[in-house]
């Protein structure tokens, strides 16, 4: 009873997630920096692994989203780190300029689709390695703590992107919100306007802040870079394939009335044929050829 208590309690306290690195000898580390953030970022684990000369470890993240976010904070420290699907890899040494040689070494990298807000944020002027990606209270406390969780209404899970950039009147910080529904977007943006030295401006589902600059010129020529554009691209692919489908059934309808015709117009023949060849064998005589009906109104 013991020893089965004892294999029970060791089975208990071994490691639940399995290795990242396949065919090389991995050792455990911890992510840097606070560990409440890359809880929220979804980190599965992450794993060191030396090919060499070099030294590189593999962040496991649950989605493609929480590795592009966790690849903005790393970047601060390590500009060599790489995103690969819902993999983050950071390499020390002689690395390779692409990751391709550690790819075949990982599990299957698909995470989703990356986000998309990042390609909201103006690049004039911006920072570099100062965009941060937020999912979360947690990485809004780390890298935004002038803007109030209450404020962003967590509750409708926006998606939120932040980064510095360089003014005539001096440092700014834009930060843009993107709700599920512009209502949404509405609603949250009114709160932001209350908030002490905010320059906010709404496009669609999307809101941008401007803080931290008290130009209102600087602020605005910030925000007016941010508009939201709804794609309709599908829309107008769904109209040509709709416009096709209804010439094709026209068509059909053509080759369908053709073939009827032609079946008909055989039937006739075969029986025209048919009447001729029993008259001359005899077989039917010629007053049988029509059937009257003899009706009288007596």
């Amino acid at each position: 009873m013991p020893r089965r208590f004892v294999a029970f309690l060791l089975f208990s306290l071994a490691p639940l997630s399995a290795a990242i690195w396949k065919g090389a000898p991995g050792k455990a580390v911890d992510a840097p920096g606070n560990p409440a953030v890359w809880k929220e970022l979804g980190l599965k684990g992450a794993e060191q692994a030396v090919f060499g000369s070099r030294r590189v470890i593999a962040y496991e993240m649950q989605d493609a989203t929480g590795a592009v976010a966790a690849l903005d904070w790393l970047r601060a420290s390590d500009p060599k780190a790489v995103v690969a699907g819902r993999f983050v890899l950071t390499c020390s040494g002689e690395c390779p300029g692409k990751p391709n040689e550690f790819l075949k070494r990982l599990p299957n990298t698909a995470g989703g689709v990356a986000p998309t807000l990042p390609t909201y944020l103006p690049q004039t002027g911006a920072i570099a390695g100062s965009e941060r990606y937020l999912t979360g209270p947690a990485g809004l406390a780390e890298f935004a703590p002038g803007i109030p969780e209450s404020l962003v209404g967590f509750q409708f899970s926006p998606e939120a992107d932040v980064m510095r950039y360089r003014t005539p009147a001096g440092e700014a910080m834009l930060a843009v919100f993107a709700y599920p529904a512009p209502q949404m977007a509405r609603q949250q943006a009114e709160g932001f306007r209350k908030l002490n030295g905010a320059f906010v401006k709404r496009s669609g589902p999307l809101v941008a802040i401007a803080l931290g600059v008290a130009d209102k010129n600087a602020a605005w020529d910030l925000l007016n870079q941010v508009n939201y554009e709804a794609q309709v691209t599908m829309n107008e692919a769904a109209k040509r394939n709709q416009a096709k489908s209804i010439a094709n059934m026209i068509l059909s309808i053509f080759a369908l009335a053709g073939i009827l015709i032609l079946f008909c117009f055989g039937s006739g023949l075969l029986f025209a044929g048919g009447r001729i060849l029993l008259r001359r064998f005899g077989i039917v005589s010629a007053d049988e050829a029509m059937t009257s009906l003899h009706l009288s109104d007596g």
